[in-house]
């Protein structure tokens, strides 16, 4: 049985500006059927739609009293990602793509952080294992993996968020323990580029995938 290193495996990470709204997110499962017909193996990994996080930080900040608890506004903040990875496998389960979405809320979720709520540090050695043990059959059975970037868990089941830049992180995580062939980052920018150009000054567009 080929496993995910057999194949040519993308992780292919959706910024906020490119799925945040119904056209976009055609376009973006559209782009992602191609892969998979073309042989690669695929995961998909999402920000939150639009500007769906600063809305959840001002709808969570105007309603308390106060401050809202670090630890509640990860929980509020990752329904973000949440929402946007569940209607992104809604939209490629449209297209007959065979999907699986992964949540945090799954005990095999496999991105376990620490308590650092707002800025969450990923327990590396813990998340390659997980990530090989729950990730890898999945592939290997055919599957798009969705995942909702931005998003950890602690290894005593609370929500927490990696912080800026958190959906790369994610994306890049995932990459490296499964020896990903290509991450690519789909961004606001002009095409679909190799790295984020705001931190990779060499990063470049690819003209096809």
């Amino acid at each position: 049985m080929p496993t995910s290193k057999d194949l040519s495996l993308y992780v292919v990470k959706f910024g906020g500006a490119t799925i945040a709204d119904s056209y976009k997110i055609k376009r973006a499962s559209s782009l992602l059927k191609k892969l998979v017909e073309r042989g690669r193996k695929v995961i998909v990994v999402v920000s939150a739609m639009g500007k769906t996080t600063d809305e959840l930080i001002k709808l969570a900040s105007s309603s308390s009293w106060g401050l809202p608890q670090r630890e509640q506004l990860d929980e509020i903040l990752s329904m973000g990602e949440r929402l946007s990875s569940r209607v992104m496998a809604s939209s490629l389960s449209s297209l007959g793509v065979k999907t699986f979405l992964m949540d945090p809320m799954r005990d095999d979720w496999p991105i376990i952080t620490d308590d650092a709520f707002g800025d969450a540090n990923p327990k590396m050695d813990v998340c390659q294992e997980r990530i090989r043990k729950s990730v890898e059959p999945l592939l290997e059975k055919g599957y798009v993996l969705i995942f909702p970037g931005f998003v950890g868990k602690t290894e005593d089941g609370r929500i927490t968020t990696l912080g800026r830049g958190g959906s790369d992180t994610t994306a890049f995580l995932l990459a490296s323990s499964l020896a990903a062939n290509l991450v690519i980052l789909v961004t606001s920018v002009e095409g679909i580029m190799t790295a984020d150009p705001k931190v990779i000054k060499k990063a470049r567009r690819l003209d096809r995938l």
